[in-house]
């Protein structure tokens, strides 16, 4: 930061000295501060050095000697205070240094013999695979692979009901049919065709079996009948709220009003016509059964 004194602009400066050996240029900014002031007289720019105080605090040195003394304490406390912070900047270096890697056993070298209960292997329960892992699927062979995989599941069970009657309805789409036909893909090492999935670009997912077909379809059938009841309810609400905002419109209307506007609405429904009208015949018909119920809710 500049000093503006007696008409020149006076700023600290350091210098270095260039020996390699300096502790000052190595750890710090270098030598000073050095204080240089310039100034432009007749087009030419002067420069004068004022030594290592600058001017003002010399002005001060001369009247107030207590606060030169002063400045000088806070400038060699502002030297101990960097020379500190070099010191823990040189600590933290060494810290984030890695150690190094200590070297690897010779491959010769004995090591502890492991014991019994380390060596011993857990088995792990596996799961039944199907008797007709390889080919068409019967009710039967069906029927088992979904007490499979459904036992132990935390499921509501009017949603595992629905889930099943779809499985078997899609994997038996024929009454008298005994046996899935789900071998119809043109891909030999993937020839069964899912019915129930289907990729992002509109084809059908293909398995190898028809058993890994069914166990990764039961998984997939739950969580889309729970999306399936949720946007059920979802439109029941918006329906409720909708019939709801209809009910408040119309017991503000007059009766005759109403009388000649559920005419109109049972006309354009007659005629298939909904020129006129902003919503489509199906909601005219909404519209019809509330406009009925105001009416009768005002007779009665």
């Amino acid at each position: 930061m500049a000093i503006r004194y007696d008409g020149w602009s006076i700023a600290a400066q350091y210098r270095r000295c260039g020996k390699s050996a300096c502790r000052v240029c190595r750890e710090g900014p270098g030598h000073g501060p050095y204080w240089y002031g310039s100034k432009t007289v007749d087009g030419r720019r002067l420069t004068k050095y004022f030594g290592k105080v600058p001017p003002v605090e010399q002005e001060i040195a001369q009247d107030e000697p207590s606060v030169l003394k002063e400045l000088s304490r806070l400038r060699e406390e502002n030297e101990n205070l960097r020379a500190q912070v070099a010191q823990l900047q040189a600590e933290l270096a060494a810290l984030r240094t890695p150690p190094a890697l200590s070297d690897p056993p010779h491959p010769l070298e004995e090591t502890k013999e492991a014991s019994q209960d380390e060596l011993t292997i857990h088995e792990q329960p596996r799961r039944r695979a199907s008797v007709r892992s390889s080919d068409e699927l019967t009710k039967a062979d069906v029927e088992a692979i979904w007490c499979e995989e459904t036992e132990g599941l935390d499921e509501e069970p009017d949603i595992l009901a629905e889930v099943h009657d779809a499985l078997v309805r899609n994997l038996f789409p024929v009454p008298t049919q005994d046996t899935t036909r789900l071998k119809t893909g043109t891909n030999p090492r993937k020839p069964y065709v899912c019915p129930f999935r289907a990729t992002k670009r509109g084809g059908r997912l293909t398995f190898g079996s028809a058993d890994k077909l069914v166990r990764t379809a039961i998984p997939w059938l739950i969580q889309s009948v729970k999306h399936q009841r949720e946007w059920r309810e979802l439109s029941r609400r918006r329906q409720q709220d909708r019939i709801a905002e209809l009910l408040s419109t119309y017991r503000r209307m007059d009766t005759l009003e109403l009388v000649h506007l559920v005419e109109r609405m049972e006309r354009a429904i007659l005629m298939g016509d909904r020129t006129g009208w902003t919503v489509r015949l199906e909601e005219l018909d909404e519209h019809v059964e509330v406009i009925r119920q105001v009416l009768q809710e005002r007779n009665t």
